[in-house]
C-alpha cells in the first residue's frame, strides 16, 4: 500500500486532528514502523483475525498513526495548559497595591493568605497570614458558671498535668457532655496556641519570653454569654534566625490587624528593625496537577487504544459464536440434499456475497476458504487454515466431522451433522436465556430507584398534609 495516498481513507485526517495524525504517521514510518517488531506482530496478528491479510497490515499501519496522532495532540494542548497555568499562577490576587489585604465582611470568616516579604537584600517566603474578618461592637452578657468551669479546666488538658506547663495541645471542646451550652475558643496569641488548641501551629511570640497566653472561652446559651478567662504557659521550641524573622514579621502585620480591625482595608506593614519590606503573594499553580492529568492521558490513549483491538476481536468472536447454529444447520442441509461438502462450502459462500448483506465475520472466513479451493489447494488444508484463523473450539470440531468425512467417509456423517446443528441451536437458546436474565438483574436497581421515588411522591404530600 502507498501508506501516504490511502492513510486519509482509512483515518479522518480533516479538521484540528489532521496536523497531529500527519505527526503521527511520520513517526509511524520513521521510528515504529517495523514489520519485525514484536509489537507490531502483536496488533498485526490481532487485525489478522478481524480483517484479510493485505487490509491486516495497512490497518496496523493505520492503528499505530492515530495512535501516536492522539497522544501527541493531547501532549500538545496539554502542555499549552499548563504553561498558561504556570504564567497565569494563583487567581485570588488578595494583595492590592503591594501593601493592603481586603478583610472579609462582619458576616463572613478570616482567611489566610501566604506572602513573601522582601526586607533589603533578602527574601521571606511562605509567610502565613491570618486576616480576620470585620469586627463591629456587641454587648456581652455575664452569667457565673463556677461548676462548669471546674469540669472544663480538666477536660481541656489532655495529656498535660497542668496549665502551668503546656508541651502538648489541648483539648478546647465545643461543648461539654451534660451542659447545652456552645463554646467558642479565642487566644490572645493564636501564634501560639490557635483556637483549637493546636501548639505552635504558626510560630511563636518573640515578645513575651515566659510565652504566657491567655485563653478565652465565650460560653453561650441563648441571649446569655460568660468569659471565662485563663492564662496558660507554653513551652518554647529552639528557632533558628530565619524563623526567628519570620515570627517578628508575623507579629508586626498582627499588631497591624489588631489596630485596624474595624477598617475594610488592612495595610501592611513597610518597614521592620527600619529595614524596608517588600511584600508579593505567593502563587500557587495548579500546572503540577495538570501534568498528572496529561500524562494520565496519554497512558489512557496508549493503551486505550490495544483494548479497542482486543473489543473488536472478542466482538468477532462472539459474532462467529452467534453464527455457528446457522452454519451447521445450512452444511446438514445441503449435505443431506446430496450436495458434497466442497459444493455446500461453496453454496453458503456465494449466497452471503450475492446478498450483500452486513459483514458477518465466519462467513468471510469461508469465502477466503472458497477462494483457496477453487485455486486448487486441497480442502483439508483449507479448512486447515480456517480452523487456524478462527481460532474457536466449536468450528474446529466442525472442521473435524468434515474432514474425517473427507478422509475416511463415515455412515453417521449426516447424523452427526444434524445432531450438532441441534446441539448448538439448543446451546443457543441457554445462552439467550442467561443474556436475558443477566439483563434482568441489571435492571433491578433502576426499578428499586422508580419504586423509592414513587413512594416519595405519594408520601411527602400525604405528610404534608397533616
Amino acid at each position: 500500500m502507498d501508506k501516504n495516498s490511502s492513510i486519509d481513507e482509512l483515518i479522518n485526517t480533516k479538521g484540528i486532528k489532521g496536523p497531529f495524525y500527519r505527526a503521527g504517521l511520520f513517526i509511524t514510518k520513521k521510528l515504529f514502523y517495523r514489520k519485525n517488531s514484536s509489537y507490531y506482530r502483536k496488533i498485526y496478528e490481532k487485525n489478522s483475525l478481524l480483517y484479510s491479510p493485505a487490509k491486516a497490515h495497512d490497518m496496523t499501519y493505520a492503528y499505530f498513526t492515530e495512535k501516536f496522532g492522539l497522544m501527541l495532540m493531547c501532549l500538545v494542548f496539554g502542555g499549552v495548559l499548563i504553561i498558561l497555568l504556570c504564567l497565569k499562577g494563583n487567581d485570588s490576587n488578595k494583595l492590592i497595591n503591594g501593601t493592603t489585604l481586603i478583610r472579609n465582611p462582619s458576616d463572613g470568616k478570616s482567611y489566610e493568605v501566604v506572602l513573601n516579604a522582601k526586607i533589603g537584600n533578602k527574601e521571606y517566603k511562605n509567610i502565613s497570614i491570618e486576616v480576620a474578618e470585620q469586627k463591629l461592637s456587641e454587648d456581652e452578657f455575664y452569667d457565673s458558671m463556677d461548676e462548669f468551669c471546674k469540669k472544663l479546666d480538666k477536660e481541656i488538658l489532655g495529656s498535660n498535668k497542668s496549665i502551668d506547663m503546656v508541651n502538648e495541645d489541648l483539648i478546647l471542646l465545643n461543648s461539654l457532655d451534660g451542659y447545652p451550652y456552645t463554646i467558642k475558643w479565642t487566644s490572645s496569641s493564636r501564634h501560639v496556641v490557635n483556637s483549637k488548641g493546636k501548639l505552635w501551629d504558626k510560630g511563636y511570640s518573640l515578645t513575651d519570653d515566659s510565652q504566657i497566653v491567655t485563653l478565652s472561652a465565650e460560653i453561650s446559651y441563648g441571649n446569655y454569654t460568660y468569659i471565662y478567662e485563663f492564662a496558660v504557659k507554653v513551652a518554647t521550641p529552639d528557632l533558628s534566625e530565619e524563623d526567628q524573622m519570620v515570627i517578628k514579621i508575623r507579629d508586626l502585620v498582627n499588631e497591624s490587624s489588631e489596630k485596624t480591625k474595624g477598617d475594610k482595608e488592612f495595610v501592611l506593614p513597610n518597614s521592620i528593625d527600619s529595614t524596608e519590606i517588600i511584600w508579593s503573594e505567593e502563587k500557587k499553580s495548579k500546572a503540577t496537577l495538570f501534568v498528572l492529568i496529561l500524562i494520565l492521558s496519554l497512558l489512557a490513549i496508549f493503551f486505550g487504544k490495544d483494548k479497542d483491538v482486543s473489543r473488536k476481536i472478542d466482538k468477532r468472536q462472539e459474532e462467529m459464536l452467534d453464527d455457528y447454529p446457522e452454519i451447521v444447520s445450512k452444511l446438514a442441509l445441503l449435505t443431506g440434499a446430496g450436495m458434497s461438502i466442497r459444493n455446500a462450502w461453496k453454496k453458503i459462500s456465494l449466497d452471503y456475497k450475492a446478498s450483500g448483506s452486513l459483514k458477518r465475520f465466519i462467513y468471510d472466513e469461508m469465502v477466503i476458504t472458497t477462494g483457496e479451493m477453487e485455486s486448487g489447494v486441497e480442502e483439508a488444508v483449507c479448512f486447515g487454515h480456517f480452523t487456524s484463523r478462527v481460532k474457536l473450539q466449536k468450528y474446529v470440531k466442525l472442521v473435524s466431522l468434515l474432514q474425517q468425512n473427507l478422509h475416511k467417509g463415515t455412515r453417521t456423517f449426516m447424523d452427526d451433522l444434524a445432531n450438532e446443528a441441534r446441539e448448538a441451536f439448543f446451546e443457543k437458546k441457554n445462552n439467550a436465556e442467561k443474556l436475558g436474565e443477566k439483563a434482568g438483574t441489571k435492571l433491578m436497581l433502576p426499578m428499586f430507584m422508580m419504586l423509592l421515588i414513587v413512594v416519595v411522591v405519594i408520601m411527602v404530600p400525604a405528610f404534608g398534609s397533616m
